[in-house]
C-alpha cells in the first residue's frame, strides 16, 4: 500500500512539474508576444503616430516627416515634425518636451527651431464662398511652457523670412525677441501683447505694401513716417485681433502748387478678423492738424479768412474690407474761422488701388475785412453751402454737386458796393490726372441794391440784378458760357434803364480767343427829361491770336473784332464795329421818320414827314478826334405850322472832347413855307466846339433873293444885315389878296438884322424900287371908299413911279412898320404924284393867316407828292 502510495506521489509530482514548465512556457512566450509588439510599436513609431492622429488633422492636410525619441529626459524627443496643407507649410526641429513634475503636471516644450512657410495657391477668393472660421483660443489646463529659439516665418507676403524667438516664461506670459520685439500674456482666452515698432518693419517685408504706397512717396515726408516709433497693444481672441497705437506724426503733404504741414497725435484702434481679414479702424481719438501757409492755391491777400490752418478728425471708425477702406464721417474744420466743421465727408470708400468715392458737405462762414483779390479790396459776411460727391478711378476724377450757395451780406469793395449777393449753382467736373477733361456748371446769381462808387460822385445803383448762366468745358478745352441776365432798374444821377435783359453765347478757345454773341432788349432810357423805348441790341464780339504762341515772354497779341446792332423801338437802326483800336459806327439808310420820337423829345414842334438819312461815326480808341459823316435826302417836315420841303446834307465832321466840328456844312432846301415861299435855299454852316454858326444863307423870296451871313445860333445877341435883291413887288401885292391892285417893279434893300435868345427885331431897314414900274387900283371897294373922301388918292389910280421905296422897322412881338414912297406920274391926268402911306401890319398875323389857307389848301404830303411828280420820280 505504501509502495502504491508513493508511486502515487510521484505521479503527482511528475504532473505539477508539467503544468509549471507550460505556465513558464506561456509567460515567457507573452513576454515575448509582448516585448515583440513594443519592439514593433517603437520601431514603427513613426508610421503609427502618423495612423492615428491623421482623423484630427484638417482637411487636405498630411504630415510628411516625422523622427521622435522617447526617453526619460526628455520623456519625448521630436527630432523633425513636417506637416503640409495646400498653403502652409510647418517644420519642427529638436523639440523636446521635458515633464518636470508628473504631480503637478508641470512640463516644458522646448523648440530648437520652427519653421513656419506660408505659400501663394494662385487661387481667387470668391464671394460667393464661405470663409473659414477660425477657432477660438483655448489653451490646455496643463499646457508646457514652451520655448521657441529660433522662429522662422515665411510668406508670399513678405520679401524676406521673419526671425523670431519665442519664450513663455509663466503660464500665461509670452516674449518675442527677434525681428520683432513683443510680451505677451494668456488671460481668460485671450492674449494680450505689447509691441514698439516703426512703419518701416512692416513695409520693408512687404512687396505688395511697397508696391501700393509708391505713389506717396513724392506725395509725403516718406522716410520721416516710416521712422514714427509707435507703441501698439493688442488682443488676440482666436478669431480676431484688436490693436491699440498710440502715435505722433509730424509730415508734408505735398500737392501740386501746395504744400500742407500736417500734424497728427492720438491714438488708433483697429480689430482685424483673422476669417476674412476685415478690418476696423477707430480714429476718433486721432486728430490731425494742417497748416497750409505755404500752399500756393492761399494767396496772401486771403490771409485775413484765416483758412490757413485745419484740423481733421474721423468721428466714425474705418472699416477696411477687400482692399477698400470704407468710413461714414470726417470732418474738416477751420478752427480759426467758425466753430462747426467747415467740410464734412461722408460714405467714403477708399481702395488700395486707388479708387475713392465720397459725399461731401461744405459749410463756411466768415466776416471778410479788406480781403485783397485781383486789386480789389473785399468786406462782407460771406457764407457757402456745397453738397456733392467725388469719385476716383484710377487718375480720373468725377466731382458734381447736388448744390451749391454762395451768399455775401453787405459787400463792400473799393469800387461797388450791394444789400446782399446770392448765388446758387450746381457744378460737375472731370479730371484725368491735373488735366480738367470736363467741366459744367449751371446756376442763378442775384445781387441786391448795388452801388457803385467814383472819385466824382457819378454813381451807378441797381436795384437788384439776376442771373441765370451755364459754362461748360469739354476735352477741346474750349469754355462755353450762356448769360441770361435781367435788371428791373439801372440809374445814374441823370439817365434810368428800365427792365434791361440780356442774353449771352461766350466761348473761349483754348487759344485763348473768345467769341460772343447776344442780345439785349431795354424798356427804357432816361436821360433827364428825355426818353428812348424799346431798344434792342445784338452783339457779336471776336477775337483772334494776331500770331501763333512762341518761345517769348511778350504776350500774345490778340485782334478784336465786333459787330453789335442797335434798334430802337421808332425803328431807327444803329450798327456799330469795333476792333481793339478802331470803331465804326454807322446808321444806314433809312426813313428819317424813324427819329420822330427822338426828336419830339426835344422838340415836339418838329414832324418828320418824309425823306431818308444815314449817318456814320469812325475813329481810334487811341485817337482824341473822331470823323463823322451826317446825309440826308429829300427830308420834308413841318415845324409847328412851317414847312420844309426836300431838304439835303451831306457833309463831313470832326468829334473831339471839345465837341463837334464842321467847316462849311452846305445845307439845301427846296422849299421853306412860313406863309411865304422861300426857294432854292443854300445854307452854309460852320460848328466850332458844338456851336452852330451861319456862315451864309440865300434863297429866293417873292420873286427875289435874299442873303444872311454872319449869325451864330447859340442864343447871343448880335447884328447882321439881311440883304434883300429883285423882291417882285406883283408877289408882294399878292401875298395881301387885294382885289383890283396891280403892281410892277422890283425892290432891293438892306435889313439890319438883330437876334437875340428870345427876340428879333429890325431896326432902319430900307427897301428901294430897282427902277421904273407901274401902280394900277381898279375895282377895289377899300380904295375907293377911301378915293371918295379924298379925291387926291384918285391920281394913285394909274401911276408911272420912277422910285418906290420903304423904310421897314420890325418889332419883337411881330408888328410890321413900313412908310411907303411913291414918286411918279399918272399918265392919264399928266400929273405928277409923290405919296407918301404908312402902313402897319403883325408880319406874324398875317404869315400865320397864309400858312393856314395854304394847309387847308394843300396839305405838305400832297406838295411833297407834287413835287415828285414835278422831278419825274
Amino acid at each position: 500500500m505504501l509502495g502504491n502510495k508513493e508511486s502515487g506521489n510521484k505521479e503527482l509530482g511528475n504532473k505539477e512539474s508539467g503544468n509549471i514548465k507550460l505556465g513558464s512556457i506561456v509567460l515567457l512566450g507573452m513576454g515575448a508576444l509582448i516585448m515583440l509588439f513594443a519592439l514593433s510599436a517603437y520601431l514603427l513609431r513613426v508610421p503609427l503616430t502618423q495612423w492615428v492622429i491623421v482623423d484630427f488633422l484638417p482637411q487636405n492636410t498630411q504630415i510628411t516627416c516625422l523622427e521622435f525619441d522617447i526617453g526619460t529626459s526628455p520623456l519625448l524627443t521630436i527630432r523633425e515634425l513636417c506637416v503640409e496643407s495646400e498653403s502652409i507649410s510647418i517644420e519642427i526641429y529638436d523639440a523636446g518636451w521635458f515633464l518636470d513634475d508628473w504631480q503637478r503636471k508641470e512640463s516644458r516644450l522646448s523648440i530648437a527651431k520652427l519653421a513656419i512657410n506660408h505659400r501663394d495657391t494662385g487661387l481667387k477668393t470668391n464671394e460667393d464662398t464661405d470663409s473659414p472660421t477660425m477657432p477660438d483660443i483655448a489653451l490646455p489646463t496643463n499646457m508646457p511652457r514652451i520655448t521657441v529659439n529660433a522662429l522662422s516665418i515665411t510668406s508670399y507676403l513678405l520679401r524676406k523670412p521673419l526671425n523670431l524667438a519665442l519664450k513663455q516664461s509663466s503660464v500665461s506670459t509670452f516674449s518675442l525677441s527677434g525681428d520683432i520685439e513683443a510680451s505677451l500674456d494668456y488671460v481668460d482666452g485671450k492674449l494680450n501683447g505689447t509691441i514698439n515698432w516703426a512703419p518701416f518693419q512692416v513695409l520693408n517685408q512687404s512687396s505688395l505694401l511697397q508696391e501700393r504706397t509708391q505713389f506717396l512717396h513724392e506725395r509725403l515726408d516718406w522716410q520721416t513716417l516710416m521712422n514714427t516709433n509707435i507703441s501698439s497693444q493688442f488682443v488676440f481672441t482666436g478669431d480676431s485681433i484688436d490693436t491699440i497705437h498710440e502715435l505722433a506724426v509730424k509730415t508734408q503733404i505735398r500737392l501740386e502748387n501746395c504744400a500742407i504741414n500736417a500734424e497728427a497725435k492720438g491714438t488708433i484702434g483697429i480689430n482685424l478678423a483673422l476669417s476674412n481679414l476685415e478690418t476696423i479702424i477707430d480714429a476718433r481719438d486721432f486728430p490731425i492738424s494742417a497748416s497750409a501757409t505755404e500752399c500756393q492755391f492761399i494767396s496772401p491777400q486771403l490771409k485775413n479768412l484765416q483758412i490757413n490752418e485745419a484740423h481733421l478728425i474721423a468721428t466714425e471708425p474705418v472699416l477696411f474690407k477687400d482692399n477698400v477702406f470704407t468710413t461714414t464721417d470726417v470732418r474738416f474744420s477751420l478752427p480759426k474761422l467758425q466753430a462747426f466743421p467747415a467740410v464734412t465727408l461722408s460714405d467714403i470708400a477708399f481702395g488700395l488701388d486707388q479708387h475713392l468715392s465720397l459725399i461731401y458737405r461744405i459749410d463756411l462762414a466768415s466776416t471778410l475785412a479788406n480781403v485783397n483779390i485781383v486789386d480789389t479790396t473785399l468786406k462782407g459776411d460771406i457764407s457757402l453751402k456745397s453738397s456733392g460727391k467725388a469719385v476716383k478711378n484710377g487718375s480720373n476724377w468725377v466731382i458734381s454737386s447736388e448744390s451749391t450757395k454762395i451768399e455775401i451780406a453787405t459787400p463792400d469793395s473799393n469800387w461797388a458796393s450791394a444789400e446782399q449777393l446770392v448765388a446758387n449753382f450746381n457744378y460737375r467736373l472731370l479730371l484725368s490726372g491735373s488735366e480738367i477733361v470736363d467741366i459744367s456748371l449751371t446756376g442763378q446769381q442775384r445781387i441786391v441794391g448795388l452801388k457803385t462808387k467814383s472819385q466824382d460822385n457819378s454813381f451807378l445803383t441797381a436795384k437788384q440784378i439776376e442771373t441765370d448762366w451755364q459754362a461748360t468745358r469739354t476735352s477741346s478745352k474750349a469754355w462755353e458760357i450762356k448769360l441770361k441776365n435781367s435788371i428791373p432798374e439801372l440809374s445814374t444821377a441823370q439817365v434810368k434803364v428800365s427792365k434791361l435783359n440780356n442774353t449771352s453765347n461766350i466761348t473761349l478757345a483754348p487759344d485763348s480767343s473768345v467769341k460772343l454773341t447776344g442780345q439785349s432788349e431795354i424798356q427804357s432810357i432816361t436821360y433827364t427829361d428825355k426818353k428812348l423805348t424799346n431798344i434792342a441790341l445784338v452783339h457779336d464780339l471776336k477775337t483772334q491770336s494776331a500770331l501763333k504762341k512762341q518761345e517769348t515772354k511778350k504776350p500774345t497779341t490778340m485782334n478784336l473784332l465786333g459787330e453789335h446792332q442797335l434798334q430802337l423801338g421808332s425803328g431807327l437802326k444803329v450798327q456799330i464795329n469795333h476792333t481793339e483800336e478802331n470803331f465804326k459806327i454807322a446808321i444806314i439808310e433809312q426813313p428819317i421818320n424813324t427819329l420822330q420820337k427822338l426828336l419830339s423829345q426835344f422838340n415836339s414842334k418838329i414832324q418828320l414827314i418824309a425823306g431818308t438819312f444815314n449817318a456814320g461815326l469812325t475813329g481810334s480808341l487811341s485817337s482824341a478826334d473822331y470823323f463823322g459823316n451826317l446825309q440826308v435826302t429829300n427830308a420834308s417836315l413841318k415845324y409847328d405850322d412851317f414847312q420844309v420841303l426836300f431838304l439835303k446834307l451831306n457833309e463831313g465832321f470832326t468829334l473831339n472832347s471839345a465837341g463837334i466840328q464842321l467847316n462849311s456844312g452846305k445845307i439845301t432846301i427846296d422849299e421853306l413855307d412860313v406863309g411865304i415861299p422861300i426857294r432854292k435855299i443854300e445854307l452854309l454852316v460852320d460848328v466850332v466846339d458844338s456851336v452852330a454858326k451861319l456862315d451864309l444863307a440865300q434863297g429866293e423870296l417873292i420873286g427875289g433873293t435874299f442873303k444872311i451871313s454872319d449869325l451864330w445860333l447859340d442864343g447871343r445877341k448880335q447884328r447882321t444885315n439881311i440883304s434883300v435883291s429883285g423882291l417882285d413887288l406883283a408877289d408882294f401885292v399878292a401875298l395881301q389878296k387885294q382885289q383890283g391892285i396891280q403892281v410892277t417893279g422890283e425892290m432891293s434893300g438892306i435889313l439890319p438884322f438883330q437876334l437875340g435868345a428870345t427876340d428879333a427885331i429890325i431896326e432902319h431897314g430900307l427897301l428901294a424900287s430897282d427902277g421904273p414900274g407901274k401902280l394900277k387900283i381898279q375895282n377895289n371897294p377899300a380904295f375907293d371908299a377911301i378915293k371918295d373922301q379924298q379925291k387926291e388918292l384918285s391920281f394913285l389910280q394909274n401911276v408911272e413911279y420912277r422910285k418906290l421905296s420903304s423904310k421897314v422897322e420890325l418889332a419883337s412881338d411881330g408888328w410890321l412898320d413900313l412908310e411907303l414912297s411913291i414918286a411918279g406920274r399918272n399918265p392919264d391926268q399928266k400929273q405928277e404924284v409923290i405919296f407918301n402911306y404908312g402902313h402897319k401890319e403883325n408880319i406874324f398875323t398875317l404869315l400865320k393867316s397864309l400858312r393856314i389857307t395854304r394847309s387847308i389848301q394843300d396839305s405838305i404830303e400832297k406838295r411833297i407828292e407834287q413835287r415828285y411828280l414835278e422831278k419825274g420820280k
